[in-house]
């Protein structure tokens, strides 16, 4: 499907019922990067016989690079999660065209966020994430208990940045930025200065 320059869409996935717990969904949100008065943002297409029309662009007021949806509730509205072209990670409810974003995170000096994905088995929202069994001090993780598991860290786009056979303590050798911690079935944010 070709409905603007390929150069500005990052992200097109049609929602299929096995993805959106049970519902038939015949939608499309884009990201496209362009500026707001060009259509930029947040789109919402639906298709209808086959041809796709845009229903709306979500009001972030600014264009956007990257997306993904939480469909979890089956009578609720999609949660799109996007990054903006200002380095911005946003939450928008799609409750509409005048649904606006709220703003999750900001890049620090001199960085970007250019996509955004769900880790495996995150199982929770990004403002839902538990700090509860470890404490980070100079990019040092201290487990209050030894964990059971391996502990994964994921970057904010899904790849496994590392792991690490259980221990009381590590030293994480990972760049500055914002990451998802994995141990014993819990999630966590964790920020690297």
């Amino acid at each position: 499907m070709s409905v603007c320059n390929a150069k500005k869409v990052l992200y097109l996935r049609k929602c299929t019922k096995s993805k959106t717990n049970g519902r038939n969904i015949d939608r499309s949100e884009f990201a496209t990067d362009r500026s707001t008065l060009n259509g930029g943002g947040v789109q919402k297409w639906t298709e209808s016989g086959g041809a796709w029309t845009l229903a709306y662009t979500l009001n972030l007021g600014i264009g956007a690079r990257g997306l993904v949806v939480d469909w979890a509730g089956v009578n609720t509205n999609p949660i799109i999660y996007s990054t903006g072209t200002d380095s911005k990670i946003y939450k928008t409810e799609d409750t509409g065209s005048n649904a606006t974003g709220v703003v999750l995170a900001t890049a620090g000096t001199n960085t970007a966020f250019r996509g955004i994905a769900f880790t495996p088995d995150l199982g929770t929202s990004l403002e839902n994430l538990k700090r509860e069994t470890w404490t980070l001090s100079n990019n040092t993780l201290t487990f209050s208990e030894l964990p059971t598991s391996k502990i994964e860290v994921f970057t904010l786009t899904g790849s496994k940045a590392a792991l690490y056979e259980p221990a009381q303590s590590i030293e994480l050798k990972l760049s500055k930025g914002i990451y998802i911690l994995k141990v014993d079935n819990q999630t966590s944010k964790i920020v690297l200065k």
